[in-house]
């Protein structure tokens, strides 16, 4: 399984171009997704003005939730090496500069993604809530911001699964028991 990760990791990440480094390291940004984190409160507001904190509250829950469960449980307990800190992959992997002369390579575990996590949780939160057509776009930015991980060489594709599992997982809990004791109500 370990050596079935780290080809796909050396694949994904050795297809790079120097045009999709600058791009890749702009979707992997927080920053960059603003404007559709905006365009998403506002769908949230359309969609039930009177409940629209309950939703906005329960997705800061689940972000909360992923990034801290992912940050400060997952990867000190499981301890992997990020892929950039792997010395026997260190030069097979495609590494871009995070300033002049220093290469970005992330914390020091990888186990699992916070990227994954988070952006996998609000997506199927978003699925679950809106019933919009646009989920599978939004799913497809998910799955752009996790491969970025990838291309940056600082997640093996086992740490953007689990992410993306985790994050599902903490949404479908946050959304059903809000659902269940009808802080949410849902139209079907």
């Amino acid at each position: 399984m370990i050596s079935l990760d780290e080809y796909l990791f050396l694949y994904f990440n050795g297809l790079h171009h120097r045009f999709f480094d600058n791009v890749m390291w702009w979707v992997s940004d927080f920053k960059t997704w603003i404007p559709l984190f905006v365009y998403w409160i506002y769908l949230l507001y359309q969609k039930n003005n009177q409940q629209f904190l309950t939703a906005l509250f329960s997705i800061i829950l689940i972000v909360t939730l992923a990034d801290q469960i992912s940050s400060k449980i997952f990867k000190p307990y499981f301890q992997r090496l990020r892929p950039s800190h792997e010395t026997r992959l260190s030069q097979k992997i495609h590494l871009l500069e995070e300033k002049k002369g220093q290469l970005y390579k992330g914390g020091k575990y990888g186990f699992v993604s916070s990227h994954a996590a988070n952006a996998f949780g609000v997506t199927f939160f978003l699925f679950l809530y809106l019933k919009n057509y646009l989920s599978f776009v939004w799913f497809f930015w998910a799955f752009l911001v996790s491969y970025s991980r990838i291309y940056l060489g600082v997640h093996y594709p086992s740490d953007i699964l689990a992410g993306a599992m985790l994050g599902i997982i903490i949404s479908y809990i946050v959304f059903f028991i809000f659902k269940r004791f009808q802080f949410l109500k849902i139209e079907y």
